[in-house]
């Protein structure tokens, strides 16, 4: 009816299907509804059959209480038929209502005598309600809710009208006035309430507009599009609960680095998009997804190990026929596969497993595809391992600690020197050899933070021990870096130690590839009187030039040099520790042999010319505070 500002229920809204739902079948409304259908029609008969059987009855109140009757039988049937939906007929429900009081209403003007007008009305209070309250019931949409404002709003104004035009066709009749005021007041308390409804709708509506979005961006990735880390948990754990064999792929984007690097990030962004495109192009693709950086992952239902690979290999060459992997950006994928049940149970099984196969492939060639195999990944999945616990332990300041090695003057016996050696204990895993974890930390950048930390520590406990000079390691990583003599001179001046007693241990691997900004940062450090030390001198290139550097205040013989001094068998060690020596003294540098075990090493490391030593045979590493208990008392050599 065009004088009902009703719009028609658009579809696919989720009104009230969401609220009842399963919940609503549960409740049977068909039944329910036919019920109301069934009062309905009762009270039409009813109204129909107890009137008074005056004009306004005749005329008006029976034909309308006939249609309320037919609609009832209609509704009724109407419920049972195919494809009938709560909301639709929820919907032409209140708008059969609607419909209904307004016509009543336009033809309570015609009315004249008082004590019927007064009854009408009265009967128009009955259904109001129905109105109002149904169309919150059966509707949370907003745009429904305020269709029903704006009936109200209307019988609002019919309301008035009626009042208006009353007082000036018959003047003041208490009785009449009072069920206009009555009607009147409803409508407009129900208008109130429906505005505040309608309101406190659109905010949370607002509010759950920026939720939405915020979970969007929570679980998407910004630049390619693709779901990120968290949603790719959430759907592993999903895939791994319904049991179900599927295969994961996790591929980098090999020499992305180098893209960075030499074509600028926005090169690298638009090669990150295109492997994007492939991998959402490729018919198999279940769903992709971006982890971090070149890494992305791709979740497959596939019945083996050979389809998952055909799969990537296939994406692989779709990956080189991208027009932009084609030119100056060219790249390739490597892909390492995991198989659920086979490869894991679980989704960070299946990922790690996945990524050691990966990283396999980036060490022996990259632009492969591999599967998992625990017989051969095991030193990926361990280095993975570390890499983890590493960044964790180092991040909550759990499991590091320094023990302090002595380094005797062999001719006195006295301590000189002593080493800073970091310690690792983890609580499941246990003691890890720095062998283990110094590499895995070099690789994944946490070398210099860790570095760092090392040599705060171990300047302030060296406060305690003035009669000894202390000897650091350093990375080859941190030596690189240019505030690396800054750091050093800021530890320092923050601990108070006279830079003259700190010496720094830098392995010949280090010094093979001497940049600019290493001669820069060794000459800084040198100007400010802190030593160098050359550590495991022998075992590597052994280029004995180093000795005439500056900066160059001893070297370290490496334990392969010492471990057989005192054997018949050990001519050629004891003549290399002897010219080593020599060579070194020649430089005002000092020769240290290092791995001295029994006292025949020391003996023997004595006689050939080595000035210092270090080694279980002449002092375990120590704590700090056994170390103190140790400079206190005589020293003397095993």
């Amino acid at each position: 009816m065009p004088s009902l500002p009703l719009p028609s229920p658009p579809s696919g809204a989720a009104d009230a299907a969401t609220v009842f739902g399963v919940r609503g079948q549960q409740l049977h409304w068909r039944p329910f509804l036919t019920l109301g259908m069934m009062v309905a029609g009762t009270t039409a008969i009813a109204s129909m059959s107890l009137g008074t059987g005056d004009t306004w009855d005749r005329l008006y109140d029976r034909p309308l209480y006939l249609a309320v009757l037919l609609g009832s039988v209609v509704m009724a049937v109407r419920l049972w038929l195919p494809g009938q939906s709560l909301v639709r007929y929820s919907w032409r429900l209140l708008q059969a209502v609607s419909v209904w009081l307004l016509v009543k209403f336009a033809l309570l003007l015609l009315v004249s005598t008082p004590e019927v007008l007064a009854r009408e009305l009265v009967e128009s209070l009955l259904w109001l309600p129905t109105l109002l309250n149904w169309g919150l019931i059966s509707s949370f949409n907003v745009g429904r809710v305020a269709a029903v404002r704006r009936a109200t709003l209307t019988i609002l104004a019919v309301s008035g009208l009626l009042t208006v035009t009353w007082l000036l066709r018959w003047g003041w009749q208490p009785q009449v006035l009072q069920v206009l005021v009555q009607l009147l007041l409803s409508s407009a308390t129900g208008y109130v309430y429906m505005s505040y409804f309608v309101a406190r709708m659109e905010e949370l509506r607002y509010s759950q507009g920026e939720h939405e979005a915020l979970a969007r961006l929570a679980y998407t990735d910004l630049l390619t599009g693709l779901p990120n880390r968290l949603r790719l948990q959430e759907d592993l754990g999903r895939r791994t609960a319904a049991d179900q064999p599927f295969a994961v792929l996790v591929i980098d984007l090999d020499s992305f680095k180098v893209v960075n690097d030499t074509l600028g990030h926005e090169v690298g962004d638009a090669l990150l998009r295109a492997v994007t495109e492939v991998l959402r192009a490729s018919p198999d693709t279940q769903q992709a997804y971006r982890l971090s950086g070149d890494e992305f992952v791709v979740v497959l239902d596939v019945g083996g190990a050979e389809e998952a690979i055909g799969t990537a290999h296939d994406l692989q060459a779709r990956a080189l026929r991208h027009p932009l992997m084609q030119s100056e950006a060219a790249s390739t994928l490597s892909i390492g596969i995991s198989l659920f049940p086979e490869d894991g149970q679980s989704a960070a099984e299946l990922l790690r497993h996945a990524d050691s196969a990966m990283s396999a492939v980036k060490s022996c060639g990259r632009g492969q595809v591999r599967r998992y195999h625990p017989e051969y990944d095991a030193h990926s999945e361990r280095f993975q391992l570390l890499a983890r616990e590493l960044t964790q332990a180092f991040h909550q300041g759990r499991g590091f600690s320094l023990a302090y090695q002595p380094i005797y003057d062999l001719t006195s016996g006295t301590p000189v020197k002593v080493e800073a050696l970091l310690r690792w204990r983890h609580p499941a895993l246990g003691q890890i050899s720095p062998g283990e974890f110094i590499p895995v930390a070099e690789r994944t950048g946490q070398i210099a933070q860790i570095g760092l930390w090392v040599l705060s520590e171990a300047c302030r406990a060296a406060q305690a021990w003035p009669q000894v000079r202390l000897s650091v390691n350093v990375s080859a990583v941190q030596l690189g870096r240019a505030d690396f003599a800054a750091q050093v001179l800021a530890v320092l001046e923050r601990s108070g130690l006279p830079p003259g007693r700190l010496e720094l241990e830098l392995t010949e691997t280090a010094l093979l590839h001497e940049s600019e900004q290493v001669r820069a940062n060794l000459g800084e450090l040198h100007s400010h009187n802190i030593g160098v030390t050359i550590d495991d001198f022998g075992a590597g290139y052994s280029n004995l030039a180093r000795l005439r550097s500056p900066w160059v205040r001893g070297v370290k013989l490496d334990r392969s040099l010492t471990s057989d001094l005192a054997a018949p068998s050990g001519d050629f060690s004891r003549q290399l520790m002897r010219s080593a020596s020599q060579l070194a003294q020649s430089q005002n540098a000092t020769t240290t042999a290092e791995g001295l075990e029994s006292a025949a090493h020391v003996e023997a490391a004595r006689r050939l010319g080595c000035q210092l030593g270090q080694g279980y045979a002449l002092s375990s590493p120590l704590t700090a505070e056994q170390l103190t208990q140790l400079l206190q008392g005589p020293h003397t050599t095993a």
